[in-house]
């Protein structure tokens, strides 16, 4: 294990060990690379600047089987400029395009679209790859041609020291993945890929419909969950994801994240995501009984425990209970938004 203070003040990580060279892995005719890196980003340019760099780096591959892709999110910063002047220094080919919709799953699928690569790979602006990232998701995909998605290990640069109360069970809230040095198939819905370090067959998502864009940071409805929404419907087509250790990310958690109120309302976000997920693969009694179940049972029981556990000095299962009581009250609250709205009703079935 070694500990890299380059990008933030502590990150931990399993040194992967050294991969064969990936320069022969074949792409289907009609794809013009292998791979291609899609950063989608809005306003960050010295956060993007630092992920882009970040590709200086990479080992075992062959840089002309890769291009890099920056999906803009209509960025009024210097985003554009910097994305070409770092471009000029990467050994891969380099584009920017121009997505003006606000939201990350505009984005990203303006990324799938735009790609020439046989597999398109998401890195956040906010992450930094480590050397082996690219050629770790590679070898997923050469080692297992039945493979249409990887995620990868995304470890964690706290601006801060990581906070006490911060349970373990929350860690997937920050995007922290790590589930150690052995690869395996993502069983749905216990495992979904993760934004800030994820790759998928370019055919697979089209084949699909692409990210739901009613989900997404930055959207209409400001609701996360997109990731597991197209988990979904890949897991249907029967399609088959895993999980490598090996391609390794970075990424920051700023202080701002590492608060109650941050988490507090991240978790809501999730549990009225939950309720959109649950209309589309459900049916409405069924919304309404798990909402109901949350707001007058579960809810109110854990956060009465969460009060008793503050009570004895025990933060972090505090913590961990009050989160189930936040996406209760989440569900809760998209559900009644949803009967006081019809026509939004109506476009989240």
């Amino acid at each position: 294990m070694q500990r890299d203070e380059r990008y933030g003040k502590v990150a931990t990580f399993f040194a992967p060990d050294p991969v064969r060279d990936m320069s022969a892995l074949p792409h289907k005719s009609g794809s013009e690379f292998a791979l291609t890196v899609a950063l989608c980003t809005y306003q960050r340019s010295a956060l993007l600047q630092k992920a882009l760099e970040s590709l200086l780096g990479q080992t075992g591959i062959d840089p002309s089987e890769i291009e890099v892709l920056v999906a803009d999110n209509g960025s009024t910063d210097n985003t554009v400029r910097m994305s070409e002047e770092v471009g000029q220094r990467l050994p891969f080919a380099t584009r920017v395009v121009i997505e003006p919709r606000k939201g990350l799953s505009y984005g990203r699928n303006l990324a799938v679209r735009e790609a020439r690569g046989e597999i398109v790979a998401f890195l956040d602006d906010d992450a930094v790859a480590e050397p082996t990232w690219i050629s770790g998701h590679l070898e997923a995909y050469r080692a297992d041609p039945e493979v249409a998605g990887v995620m990868g290990r995304v470890l964690p640069v706290w601006e801060n020291d990581r906070p006490a109360w911060l349970d373990p069970m929350l860690d997937p809230y920050l995007t922290i993945v790590d589930y150690g040095e052995e690869p395996f198939t993502l069983q749905y819905p216990q495992h979904s890929p993760v934004g800030a370090n994820m790759s998928f067959l370019r055919q697979a998502l089209l084949d699909v419909g692409l990210f739901d864009e009613r989900f997404g940071v930055g959207g209409a409805r400001k609701i996360p969950y997109e990731e597991t929404e197209l988990a979904g419907r890949l897991h249907a087509r029967g399609l088959k994801l895993v999980y490598a250790p090996r391609a390794v990310v970075l990424h920051g958690v700023p202080a701002s994240r590492a608060t109650i109120r941050w988490m507090s309302r991240r978790v809501v976000d999730q549990g009225r995501a939950e309720l959109v997920y649950d209309l589309d693969h459900g049916t409405r009694f069924h919304a309404v009984r798990k909402a109901l179940a949350g707001a007058f049972l579960r809810g109110p029981v854990l956060a009465l425990a969460a009060l008793a556990d503050l009570a004895v000095g025990n933060k972090s299962r505090a913590a961990r209970r009050a989160s189930v009581s936040c996406h209760a009250f989440g569900y809760l609250q998209e559900l009644v938004y949803m009967l006081r709205h019809p026509a939004k009703r109506e476009t989240a079935l």
